[in-house]
C-alpha cells in the first residue's frame, strides 16, 4: 500500500479569548495513493482546518504532513511553489477568476508556474469533463456545475500528488452534486489521481473508497 500523504502529530491551536481551542489534533493519518477519501463530521469539527493543513494553506501548531516523502512544512519559502506543482484544490465556492474565461482559468496554475500545458493531458481533462465548448465563456455564463468542473479541471491541469476538495457539492443541487462525483469518480479512474474531499454530503461518503470520520478535531 502506498500513501500520498502521511500526518504525524499534527495539531493545530488557536486562541478564543482567554480560551485555548485545539481545531485538529491528529496523531497519525495516512491517505492512500490513487484512492478517493471522504472527510466527515460536524460543522466545527475541524474538516476544513485538517484539509487546509494537509495543502499547506496553514501552519500547524506543532506536527508533520509529508507529500510524496516530503515534509511540507520544512519548505519554508519554497513551499507555495511546492504547492502549486503538487497540490490541487477545488473549492465549494468554485473561486474562479470571473475576467478570465473557463479556458484561462484551468491554465491559471501553469502561468503561475512560467510553464505550458501538456496537450494530451489538457484534451484529456477537457473532454472528461465535458467542458470543450465552454472554452471561451467566462465563469458568469456558466452554471454552478460547470464552474466547478472548471474548478476540477484546473486543480488537475498540473498532474497534482493529491486534490483537495473541500465541500464541492456543496452550492449545487442533488443532481447537479451527483453528477460532479461522476467526474471525480473518471477523474480518478482515468487519471489515477488521488482525491481528498471533505463533505457533509452523504453520496461522496458512499462512493469514496475510504472514510475518515472526525470529532472534535480527532480522528474517530
Amino acid at each position: 500500500m502506498e500513501y500520498v500523504i502521511e500526518v504525524r502529530n499534527l495539531k493545530k491551536c488557536y486562541k478564543q479569548g482567554d480560551e485555548l481551542i485545539t481545531a485538529v489534533d491528529v496523531n497519525e493519518l495516512n491517505i492512500e495513493k490513487e484512492k478517493i477519501t471522504a472527510i466527515v463530521g460536524r460543522s466545527g469539527s475541524g474538516k476544513s482546518t485538517l484539509l487546509n493543513l494537509l495543502g499547506g494553506m496553514d501552519k500547524p501548531t506543532q506536527g508533520k504532513v509529508f507529500i510524496d516523502k516530503s515534509n511540507i512544512y520544512q519548505r519554508g519559502f519554497a513551499l507555495p511553489k511546492f504547492r502549486v506543482q503538487n497540490i490541487g484544490f477545488v473549492f465549494q465556492e468554485y473561486n474562479l477568476i470571473p475576467e478570465l474565461t473557463v479556458l484561462e482559468n484551468i491554465r491559471l496554475p501553469l502561468l503561475i508556474q512560467n510553464s505550458t500545458a501538456d496537450s494530451d493531458h489538457e484534451s484529456c481533462i477537457l473532454d472528461m469533463l465535458e467542458i470543450r465548448d465552454r472554452l471561451t465563456f467566462y465563469p458568469g455564463q456558466l452554471s454552478g456545475g460547470q464552474k466547478q468542473r472548471v474548478a476540477i479541471a484546473r486543480a488537475l491541469i498540473t498532474k497534482p500528488a493529491v486534490v483537495l476538495a473541500d465541500e464541492p457539492t456543496g452550492s449545487l443541487d442533488q443532481l447537479s452534486g451527483s453528477q460532479l462525483l461522476d467526474y471525480i469518480k473518471e477523474s480518478n479512474k482515468q487519471l489515477k489521481q488521488t482525491f481528498v474531499i471533505a463533505t457533509h454530503d452523504s453520496e461522496v461518503s458512499r462512493r469514496a473508497d475510504k472514510v475518515i470520520t472526525l470529532e472534535d478535531g480527532k480522528v474517530r
